[in-house]
């Protein structure tokens, strides 16, 4: 089973913005940046990779997704940075 892995590098010039959420999720109109990456690669996201410091907060908001860990079960993954364009 493939599937998508969603990557914050923390390296963005976001300033405050990435204190309490990952780059990919910024939300722009409806959807966050995460959510435009899930429907254009047609896969949902099984996991996230974020800076320590966000790792506890992803958990709670992606419950279910493997949070800087690879997803059980997954043979191949694409990973996505979030600050994709």
């Amino acid at each position: 089973m493939s599937g998508l892995v969603l990557l914050d590098d923390g390296r963005g010039e976001f300033g405050p913005m990435t204190d309490l959420r990952a780059s990919f999720e910024f939300r722009s109109g409806v959807l966050t940046t995460g959510e435009r990456i899930e429907h254009a690669s047609n896969l949902a996201a099984m996991g996230v990779i974020v800076p320590d410091r966000l790792a506890d907060l992803m958990r709670e908001r992606h419950p279910g997704r493997a949070v800087n860990e690879v997803p059980a079960g997954a043979e191949s993954v694409l990973v996505v940075n979030g600050r994709l364009l």
